[in-house]
């Protein structure tokens, strides 16, 4: 059964029992819909992929070692996961005493599981030199004007929004790259080029905060020390009145913002994301392990030059998804069908990734506050 959404967010809950009744609730929301696929069973996976668990593992054995679980006790090295269709929305189970096992499927947003999809101007690829700073500073200008109005709210909701740590996945690496072994990578880039890495095949987070917790002054200059894309707008006045906001409780997000950049859709090592759920709901990495039940992979199959996909690495407020683990996939199988062709024969992938650190208008209050708890 499909269920087309329009002008609201539409949750369905499944029960397992034969009778499978079905209870529909609308709620009015600005966040972008998208479509619900099952109303019996989980969806059907569009393949299988190796997740290699490596680094990600080794990085929670020495900096959280009370999660030496976190992704599940068989989940170690490389581990072949279901990956799901982000574009049918996304899925958890949930058990109720009352009514048993249950299934519930919603449209992927920013706060239900810590990634969207937004569209773009349909011309902006033509003749575009990506690896040019002055074209990513503009294209930045976009998502702050056209973008994350959308996302965060148009009325004043964003108080600052600086973008930093932007570079290039390029058809071939430079010759100077070398293989990323730390969350907080340090240093800056050369003016009149960004940087250019290959797709990580490992599965990480870029920026795990947690050592910076109650240190607003360490956390802004996390920014200066990976390269601010426009520095006209990071001067020390911004930097002190982000860093009072923060102290005084202010909520911030940092967004990854990944575009693909190439003429054909992607096909090889497209960009898989971990929604993760959790026994709480307010809480969030690195406060307790995964709930594997509810935990699953997603792509966006075959994505082209006018979308953009938005996936956080951190949230402020513990209430909403966040700390989005993310790899390039390399499928074993998928869905042939839904397949332009054989991946032997097509392009390599291209792409362009750029964060932005939002500070919101909005407070934490102390029971949902992350950085202050």
């Amino acid at each position: 059964m499909i269920y087309e959404l329009t002008t609201s967010w539409l949750m369905i809950i499944m029960t397992s029992t034969n009778s499978c009744e079905i209870a529909v609730h609308a709620l009015q929301t600005q966040r972008p819909t998208g479509r619900i696929i099952e109303a019996t069973a989980p969806p059907t996976p569009w393949g299988q992929a190796r997740i290699d668990y490596t680094f990600a593992q080794k990085h929670i054995e020495s900096h959280h070692p009370h999660l030496n679980r976190y992704f599940g006790k068989d989940k170690r090295g490389i581990v072949v996961e279901d990956i799901f269709n982000a574009r049918d929305g996304v899925f958890y189970v949930l058990e109720d005493k009352n009514i048993g096992v249950h299934v519930v499927a919603e449209p992927a947003t920013l706060d239900n599981c810590g990634f969207e999809l937004h569209d773009l101007a349909s011309n902006y690829n033509v003749g575009i030199d990506w690896e040019n700073p002055a074209q990513m500073r503009a294209f930045t200008e976009d998502l702050r004007r056209s973008i994350l109005p959308k996302v965060f709210g148009g009325d004043g909701s964003i108080l600052h929004c600086i973008f930093w740590n932007a570079f290039v996945r390029p058809e071939q690496p430079s010759a100077s790259h070398e293989k990323r072994g730390t969350f907080l990578n340090s240093g800056s880039i050369a003016r009149d080029k960004l940087p250019r890495l290959p797709p990580a095949a490992t599965a990480h987070i870029d920026t795990d905060i947690s050592g910076l917790m109650n240190d607003a002054d360490r956390l802004i200059n996390l920014l200066e020390r990976n390269h601010v894309v426009n520095l006209e707008e990071f001067d020390d006045c911004v930097k002190e009145e982000m860093v009072k906001l923060i102290e005084s409780g202010h909520r911030f997000v940092i967004l990854n913002i990944w575009r693909p950049i190439g003429d054909a859709p992607i096909q090889p090592d497209p960009l898989g994301l971990l929604a993760v759920r959790y026994g709480s709901s307010s809480t969030a990495f690195p406060m307790e392990a995964l709930d594997e039940k509810s935990s699953h992979w997603y792509f966006y199959p075959n994505m082209t030059w006018d979308e953009c996909l938005l996936f956080k690495q951190y949230d402020r407020d513990a209430r909403f998804s966040s700390d989005i683990w993310h790899c390039a996939l390399s499928f074993l199988n998928e869905n042939m069908e839904e397949s332009l062709s054989s991946s032997s024969s097509l392009p390599p992938r291209r792409s362009i990734d750029v964060r932005a650190f939002v500070v919101l208008k909005e407070k934490v209050i102390v029971q949902n506050d992350r950085f202050q708890c």
